[in-house]
């Protein structure tokens, strides 16, 4: 559902270098087969990740890793947690590089929704959100600076005109249900096109005397689907937090924002 750019990775577009992609020609460091691994599945974490991919990044370009880059993807992923196998930092086991990928995401995601906290607050606090196994929905209550962000948006003040033109033509009773869905634009919503993307919106109507009353919910689920056939810049990153989610990196939650009642 959701159609938005990854967080951490928002920078390189402001960035007049990037990287060089990870080779699978990382120092190897010999050990004997039968030497039990550094980590095992219980102690590999986001913060064992992070020093990992430093490590790894210096190994290759003498330089600590960067989050200011478009190179992330699979197979770079991938390279890097065979490296840890082949180095006995982890064991050889599917279950085992499968926890290092999904931290190694989660690592470069962080750090990436860290620094753009400041430019983008509600992207940057729901992606941190969705960096765990088990997330809790978010709900934004009425007054909230995130409620007041998309309330006050021409998008949904726009839909809020067309529920009510809607309701006030068609009811003929005291209650009213109107179901529309929205989206916001990341080059004019930048913030919440990143956070939110594509959501539903509901309008309940209400006319205990003679006057209606109405309530909105805006819902969504924080979640990246790929993008087929991508070939912009934007594209290409949405399908890198993608790549994260069915790693396991990105956990989809739920989305409620109310806001007063008018």
């Amino acid at each position: 559902m959701k159609k938005r750019l990854s967080i951490c990775l928002i920078l390189s577009l402001l960035c007049t270098s990037c990287f060089p992609a990870f080779a699978n020609n990382n120092e190897v460091i010999e050990s004997s087969s039968a030497q039990e691994a550094q980590y095992n599945i219980e102690t590999i974490n986001i913060n064992m990740a992070e020093n990992l991919l430093d490590e790894y990044y210096i190994n290759l370009t003498g330089q600590e890793f960067s989050i200011d880059s478009s190179e992330v993807n699979a197979e770079i992923i991938e390279n890097f947690v065979e490296t840890q196998v082949t180095n006995n930092i982890i064991p050889d086991t599917q279950e085992a590089r499968a926890a290092l990928s999904k931290e190694a995401y989660r690592a470069i995601f962080m750090a990436g929704a860290e620094s753009a906290s400041a430019m983008f607050p509600i992207a940057s606090y729901l992606l941190k959100h969705s960096l765990t196994d088990n997330p809790s929905d978010v709900t934004y209550p009425a007054g909230s600076y995130t409620s007041n962000e998309v309330f006050s948006s021409a998008v949904v003040q726009n839909l809020i005109e067309k529920a009510i033109a809607v309701i006030q033509h068609n009811a003929t009773g005291s209650f009213y249900t109107y179901r529309d869905s929205g989206s916001f634009n990341y080059s004019s919503y930048p913030d919440l096109g990143l956070a939110i993307g594509k959501f539903n919106f509901t309008t309940i109507a209400t006319k205990p005397s003679t006057v209606w009353t109405y309530s909105y919910t805006l819902t969504d689920v924080y979640n990246y689907d790929p993008w087929p056939n991508v070939t912009s810049a934007i594209g290409k990153m949405n399908n890198i937090a993608a790549e994260a989610q069915s790693a396991g990196a990105i956990t989809p939650f739920n989305v409620t924002i109310y806001p007063n009642i008018v």
